[in-house]
């Protein structure tokens, strides 16, 4: 008696015989070895801007270091931000929000020195950190 039937007879009872089969393609997959599966790769420049954020990074074309930030306006964004902590200027941005964002030189909204329309990305001249910005 085979394994297949010495295990049915024990769940279905002594006289029961197990008639299924394995398919011979689900057989020879299951046989198969398994395949590595690589994991998604990471986001890097301006891909790493989520979706209704303004994203400022400290290096071009949206590389280095970079804070993200959701809400319309901050009267000091350094706060939270490492590498303008540090006196890094921003290189690029992207304003992923749906609102123009202008830009301040300091905080509390001081000093205007650009802007970002809805979805506009690029590189910043790096002469000037964003201490403040607000929607438009």
């Amino acid at each position: 008696m085979s394994v297949k039937q010495i295990l049915a007879s024990a769940v279905l009872g002594a006289g029961a015989i197990m008639t299924s089969a394995i398919p011979a393609v689900a057989a020879n997959a299951a046989t198969l070895p398994a395949q590595p599966v690589s994991a998604p790769a990471a986001a890097t420049g301006y891909d790493r801007c989520p979706a209704n954020h303004l994203c400022i990074f400290n290096g071009e074309n949206g590389t280095g270091d970079y804070c993200t930030y959701s809400v319309a306006s901050t009267a000091d964004s350094v706060t939270g931000c490492n590498f303008l902590q540090l006196g890094w200027e921003v290189r690029s941005v992207w304003n992923r929000h749906s609102y123009i964002e202008q830009f301040y030189m300091w905080k509390n909204y001081s000093h205007p020195i650009n802007y970002a329309n809805p979805n506009d990305r690029g590189n910043a001249p790096g002469t000037y950190q964003i201490r403040s910005f607000a929607q438009a």
